[in-house]
């Protein structure tokens, strides 16, 4: 069965996680092993370089499509990494993909994840200070708190 989740390497040690299907129920358990094996490299880059890492997830494939299961995996993946990493840019053309993400970002309590429209936007954002904030992904993520919190 083909991996829901890829996980390289690429320039300047930036980890790039892409999603390049459905997070449907057949791909539960498919997942929770990627998502093991990318927590493993995260964790060991971190301690190897002996700095937090940067990631770029890259959602251009993910149909908006999951299982509540995949869904807290993601959650919790974001959770469990958080001590490793400095930031992550999020991309997605599709405004289901960006809005799955704005939710994990906010259900795992990260503000070091923004979302973007493009690879490129993000890849800037990626490669910028540290303290450069995207404004429309905090208003969104305010919202979306706003309505985890109200209902």
């Amino acid at each position: 069965m083909k991996k829901p989740l890829i996980v390289t390497v690429g320039k300047n040690d930036i980890i790039h996680i892409s999603i390049v299907s459905d997070l449907l129920e057949n791909k539960t358990e498919s997942l929770a092993v990627c998502i093991e094996e990318a927590t493993k490299l995260i964790s060991s880059m971190h301690t190897a370089n002996n700095k937090k890492v940067k990631i770029l997830v890259d959602l251009s494939k993910f149909t908006g499509e999951y299982a509540i299961k995949s869904f807290t995996d993601m959650i919790n993946f974001a959770t469990d990494t958080k001590p490793y990493v400095e930031k992550s840019a999020v991309f997605s053309g599709l405004e289901k993909g960006r809005m799955a993400a704005e939710m994990v970002i906010t259900l795992s309590r990260r503000d070091d994840i923004k979302v973007f429209n493009n690879e490129e936007e993000a890849m800037a954002w990626l490669e910028s200070p540290k303290n450069n904030h995207n404004s429309q992904s905090t208003k969104k993520r305010a919202y979306a708190s706003f309505f985890v919190q109200n209902y």
